[in-house]
């Protein structure tokens, strides 16, 4: 084996196992930051955790809890299914006052689409492009 071949392979070992020390090292860095992550609490405030997903933390308590907690009169018997059946619906609740956006100025707007129906969603019948009120004569849509 001539010389040089073998002053070259001796350095290419050499920068192999310096190159196997820092990946070894790395390493445990690596899994020294993966558990420093892991022993962090996951909040809104410091990740993508959505905040619905810890209400119950930051939601004042109720008078239920409060009565629950220090043992006052006033517990109820109710179940966990009769809880859930008192919850209200999602949406506005009857006899609140509707919430709107008014539309954009047309001038603001790049493209105005009109979006007609073809036909009555009542009975069917094909509307005309004149028709205005949207509703063919003789319907018997109610509403």
């Amino acid at each position: 084996m001539p010389i040089g071949f073998r002053v070259w392979a001796e350095a290419i070992q050499a920068q192999n196992a310096e190159l196997w020390r820092a990946v070894a090292e790395l390493k445990g860095r690596v899994a020294e930051l993966e558990a420093e992550l892991r022993a962090v609490q996951k909040t809104p405030q410091n990740s993508a955790v959505s905040i619905n997903s810890r209400a119950a933390e930051y939601r004042a308590p109720s008078c239920q809890d409060i009565r629950s907690q220090c043992g006052r009169r006033g517990e109820s018997n109710e179940t966990a299914a009769d809880a859930k059946q008192d919850k209200r619906k999602r949406g506005g609740q009857q006899g609140h006052p509707k919430q709107s956006r008014p539309l954009v100025p047309v001038e603001r707007c790049d493209e105005v689409v009109s979006c007609r129906p073809t036909e009555c969603r009542g009975c069917g019948t094909k509307l005309r492009k004149a028709d205005d009120d949207l509703e063919p004569p003789g319907c018997g849509r109610d509403g």
